[in-house]
């Protein structure tokens, strides 16, 4: 079955992941554990934004509670130097272009993310997925999460693919076994190391090396 359709995560995959050690140094610096750390950015809380279901306000409140910040202020200023080391893969930049180029397959988006990430992406790396991929899919808009399943049947709707001719990037091992489960090709990109592989094998699969 042919291929029609790269559905791309973004944390992890497009954007590198800042990584155990970084998390681990910011939680010393902190004077936290890294698991209280993690839990305070991407716990409950996250859950409930990129659902839909908490504000930005609520969240970063709850975030500043959990790290001891002393108001919302201290909480931007956390967020504005946490995540300034983000980089993105300028190797998974240049396949997306390939792949929108060849007319053959679709491109998409789908993350797991918050109301207003579209225009983070363009005032930090002047990117507009709306118009960089066929299909943007924020969970936080559609009220869906992955590993849901209801969330990749809604793009392969949107895409108008079945399932086997649709391949599946996640650095999240539930989600990509989630869309397997489904039919779709799944690849779990797990580390920054595996980079140059995810891309043969995407390539592969497309036809386009």
């Amino acid at each position: 079955m042919p291929i029609k359709a790269v559905i791309f995560d973004f944390g992890g995959v497009v954007l590198a992941s800042l990584g155990e050690a970084y998390v681990g140094e910011w939680a010393r610096r902190l004077g936290l554990s890294k698991a209280v750390l993690k839990s305070a950015l991407w716990g409950e809380a996250w859950h409930a934004l990129e659902l839909g279901q908490m504000d930005d306000e609520s969240y970063r409140r709850r975030v500043g509670e959990a790290l001891r910040l002393p108001d919302l202020g201290a909480v931007s200023l956390f967020f504005q130097e946490f995540y300034a080391a983000e980089q993105l893969y300028p190797q998974m930049l240049d396949l997306i272009q390939r792949l929108r180029r060849t007319g053959r397959v679709k491109v998409a988006l789908l993350t797991n993310a918050f109301v207003g990430q579209d225009q983070v992406m363009r005032r930090k790396w002047g990117l507009d997925p709306h118009t960089m991929f066929d299909l943007y899919i924020n969970s936080a808009e559609v009220g869906l999460a992955k590993p849901d399943p209801a969330i990749y049947e809604l793009a392969l709707t949107r895409l108008d693919v079945a399932p086997g001719e649709a391949i599946f990037i996640d650095d999240n091992v539930d989600n990509a076994h989630a869309a397997a489960r489904l039919g779709i090709q799944a690849i779990h990109f797990d580390s920054a190391e595996a980079l140059n592989g995810v891309i043969a094998q995407v390539e592969k699969l497309v036809g386009i090396r």
